[in-house]
């Protein structure tokens, strides 16, 4: 087997097994709040909110409006809740 294939397989087995559905990452990123580790819950709640999950756009949005991890942006979090509002998040529609 060609070393160069060998390497490219066993890089691509890697990724997929280390794959995480958004829901996961976004338990990843509530779990990084409650203890209260922001620049990781930021970091996961994004990645999660870009991936359509709308609680985690919701609390994204919670976070820029009380600058919690994150500098105060009320643009950004006026954005995350517009966004979880479109998808149904009932709270964010209020």
């Amino acid at each position: 087997m060609n070393i160069k294939y060998f390497i490219c397989l066993l890089c691509l087995t890697s990724l997929i097994v280390s794959c995480k559905s958004p829901e996961e990452i976004y338990a990843e990123a509530e779990t990084a709040y409650n203890a209260k580790d922001y620049k990781k819950a930021i970091e996961l709640f994004k990645e999660a909110a870009e991936d359509s999950v709308t609680e985690a756009q919701y609390r994204l949005g919670e976070c820029y409006y009380n600058g919690i991890g994150v500098n105060k942006d009320l643009n950004e979090a006026t954005m995350w809740f517009l966004t979880a509002a479109e998808a149904g998040h009932v709270k964010a529609q209020n």
